[in-house]
């Protein structure tokens, strides 16, 4: 028994699909990143999901959603790339339908996940819509970026693009 107690237990990789996905494009260990989050009011994610939909397209890449069902709702942008005990996987994006002006809606990414090229920098976003529901009343970005000048380059960029395309003005 002491011999089965002390043995060393065998190490396993706690990159989840979605984490290999995440690193190939950081070309990274995502493992080690340092997250930056950026909280939103809700009434602004349409003016941020606008300005990354504008960034995503100069990437000429699209968004992706993440399995894992409501677990997926309590866990950080971490724990998805890295996870002993689930195995998150991209999957197909969530939308929520937001009013851009008195008669128009936009569909609106509420989780997903964007790879991004921004001045130079490599850099993937967690895009998550409010969910009272499960504790979070505002919408939220996790940044993760393979240096802290990607982390700015987005949020500069974002920032600057959601005073200009912001569905508030006109």
């Amino acid at each position: 028994m002491d011999e089965l107690i002390l043995a060393p237990r065998p190490q396993t990789d706690t990159r989840t699909p979605l984490g290999d996905l995440v690193q190939d494009f950081l070309q990274t260990d995502v493992t080690i990143l340092p997250i930056v989050t950026e909280d939103l009011a809700t009434h602004r994610l349409v003016d941020a999901d606008i300005a990354l939909d504008e960034l995503n397209a100069a990437s000429a890449s699209s968004a992706f959603g993440v399995t894992g069902g409501q677990q997926r709702e309590h866990s950080s942008f971490q724990e998805l790339i890295s996870s002993p005990f689930m195995r998150f996987s991209p999957g197909p994006v969530d939308y929520v339908s937001a009013a851009t002006g008195p008669d128009t809606e936009r569909r609106v990414v509420s989780f997903g996940v964007r790879l991004l090229t921004v001045d130079g920098h490599r850099v993937a976003v967690l895009q998550r819509g409010a969910r009272p529901e499960f504790g979070r009343g505002n919408a939220r970005l996790e940044i993760l970026a393979g240096d802290e000048a990607g982390s700015a380059a987005l949020l500069s960029a974002l920032r600057r693009l959601m005073l200009e395309r912001s569905v508030l003005r006109g």
